[in-house]
């Protein structure tokens, strides 16, 4: 992308008309970029906690602490991209050459770069996610990790969320609304898209044609390559819960989801799922919960 074309929207929050864009960075100015890092930021260091305190509550604090420790050892140290690197101001090498500060803050990036760095922080912080999640299966089983997910993304959502709100100036009234902020989050941005059909400002379906996980992270190998491919891991990780997950990013949202099938063959034209969204009524019973079904009778949810 050529930095003509990454500087031909410059908006400043969430008030346009929704577009169906999702991830569109570059719609927005270096100023909001600027802001939106410091939120990732934020969401990210945050993480560690939200993590640890939904995992402490089956194996204790200390122990849900131990697996974070051990999470920033590995693929951690490489979640935080915008940080400053410098020598110590006024340190003498052998000829007596004091070493100057060097700080690059987002505030110095110019547009092209701010936009990179925004995709490098979701594909960074999703793939700690797996870590996170690869951890919790192995110390409390598959059978419990979906609460522990649950859990954990409620609280990165209740911070998320008002964050995304304060820097935009903006305020949820319609589940279009709840949408355009949940799309900027980093669970939400450049993860996913298709063909969104807007009936109404309180009822929107999206039929997905695009998922970061099936279309980027299965050809990587994060869940194995040919013949080591993992499907059910893959759909475990992030298809099976999904309707409760995101749900966390969608403040007085009713969220169902028809998901993919575990073996990935889809028709011809076929979306890989099918959300639908709606404004949540606490007075119906079909509403206490997201709901999600898979075309191959898995999910027992």
């Amino acid at each position: 992308m050529s930095e003509d074309q990454i500087e031909e929207s410059n908006l400043n929050g969430f008030d346009g008309a929704f577009n169906g864009k999702i991830g569109n960075f570059q719609d927005y100015s270096r100023e909001f970029l600027v802001k939106l890092l410091k939120v990732y930021d934020d969401c990210t260091l945050y993480s560690y906690h939200a993590w640890a305190s939904a995992l402490g509550k089956l194996v204790g604090e200390e122990n849900a602490w131990e697996v974070a420790g051990e999470i920033q050892r590995g693929v951690g140290r490489q979640i935080l991209p915008f940080t400053s690197h410098a020598e110590t101001r006024g340190e003498s090498w052998p000829d007596g050459l004091v070493v100057d500060h060097f700080e690059i803050t987002a505030d110095k990036l110019a547009k092209p770069a701010l936009v990179e760095l925004c995709r490098v922080y979701q594909d960074r912080y999703f793939k700690m996610g797996n870590q996170w999640l690869d951890a919790i299966a192995r110390i409390v089983g598959p059978g419990k990790m979906g609460d522990v997910f649950i859990d954990a993304y409620n609280a990165i959502g209740g911070q998320i969320i008002p964050k995304l709100c304060k820097i935009a100036n903006f305020e949820i009234k319609s589940v279009v609304d709840a949408i355009k902020v949940a799309n900027m989050t980093l669970d939400g941005n450049r993860s996913f898209g298709g063909d969104w059909e807007v009936i109404d400002d309180n009822n929107v379906k999206l039929h997905m044609r695009r998922c970061m996980i099936i279309d980027e992270f299965v050809p990587q190998g994060v869940y194995g390559l040919g013949d080591k491919f993992d499907g059910r891991k893959m759909w475990e990780y992030n298809c099976r819960h999904e309707a409760f997950g995101s749900s966390a990013f969608l403040p007085g949202v009713q969220l169902d989801i028809r998901l993919p099938p575990i073996d990935l063959e889809f028709e011809e034209g076929e979306p890989y799922c099918v959300w639908t969204y709606c404004r949540k009524d606490p007075g119906n019973p079909a509403h206490k919960a997201p709901t999600c079904h898979s075309p191959c009778g898995t999910c027992k949810m």
